[in-house]
């Protein structure tokens, strides 16, 4: 047989059973009441009982089955599992303090990780029966990094990013002028189930000077949803360049600019974001027969700004 073949065949076997020895129980009293900082040492203890303490960094690459175990991570321990993993609604984790860090896979548990060790254990003890952990992961709904956005030149800008991902069809942005009624003003689709950060952006042109209010509605595949939170933006009104007349208005107004342009894109919405048709000769607009008497949000652009007024109708 030739040698370096033979030398190679060795080492594979070897290595295999190093990996055969560290996942199976050694049988021997080697669980150290201090706790585990081996491989080996984890294996026994996950054998001999319900509770293990771990002293020590651990790379598993072990099929394990944590069903009613319970971990406790001594200071600033990194526990990694690679293998399968088998929870149920018994199994938990803790640590001695703020400094620690589990890996199940690419998900990382820790207090600036994908999942806090809270977290973690809020989702487990909703399992009905015995899960493999990525099933478990993969049924945890959007988690949000952030929400945020900023006023610039009469619009807005979102942001939003997200941890992780299970079964997310779509993000509708809705917008409201009291943080109390909220429309729709955009469908963002999600990223279906990933554990991958993603970040989401929209500009809102059309919106009103003052307070403004934004939020996400979060829609599975299956219809279920969740809201982030509310979030305010004090928009401060573009610099006049025209004269809206008369207001309150019954049948047509007039939009005059200084410079003689004509005001595009216009738009007549009602308090529940609906959009009303507008017939208009130059500056003069005129309001459709029958139109309810209220407050309405009157949008436009003019010089590649957006504005947006309140027209009292009556």
């Amino acid at each position: 047989m030739n040698l370096k073949f033979t030398f190679l065949l060795a080492c594979l076997i070897s290595i295999a059973q190093i990996k055969a020895q560290d996942c199976t129980p050694s049988g021997g009293p080697s669980c150290p009441p201090q706790g585990a900082d081996t491989n080996q040492e984890l294996t026994d203890c996950i054998a001999a009982g319900n509770s293990i303490e771990v002293k020590d960094d651990i790379t598993s690459n072990c099929d394990y089955d944590l069903t009613g175990k319970s971990f406790n991570l001594k200071n600033d321990v990194d526990l990694r599992f690679t293998g399968d993993i088998t929870v149920d609604n018994t199994t938990t984790f803790s640590s001695n303090n703020a400094s620690y860090a589990i890996f199940f896979g690419p998900i990382e548990v820790s207090t600036t990780g994908d999942l806090t060790i809270a977290e973690l254990n809020a989702a487990l003890a909703t399992i009905t029966g015995t899960l493999s952990l990525s099933e478990l992961l993969a049924l945890l709904p959007v988690e949000f990094i952030s929400f945020q956005g900023k006023a610039d030149k009469g619009r807005v800008h979102l942001q939003w990013a997200t941890a992780t991902e299970s079964n997310n069809s779509h993000f509708e942005v809705q917008h409201s002028l009291n943080g109390k009624d909220f429309k729709k003003i955009k469908e963002v689709k999600g990223a279906g189930t990933t554990q991958v950060r993603q970040d989401y952006s929209y500009e809102y042109r059309q919106v009103v000077g003052g307070l403004n209010y934004y939020r996400l509605k979060q829609v599975d595949y299956d219809g279920q949803f969740e809201y982030s939170e509310i979030i305010s933006i004090n928009v401060n009104a573009p610099k006049a360049q025209y004269t809206l007349f008369p207001n309150p208005a019954s049948s047509n107004f007039v939009i005059q600019t200084a410079t003689g342009d004509t005001p595009a894109g216009l738009r007549l919405l009602n308090q529940l974001g609906q959009e009303i048709r507008l017939d208009s000769q130059t500056d003069r607009v005129f309001l459709p027969a029958g139109l309810k008497k209220g407050l309405y949000i009157l949008q436009f652009e003019l010089n590649g700004q957006a504005f947006s007024e309140k027209i009292l109708i009556q």
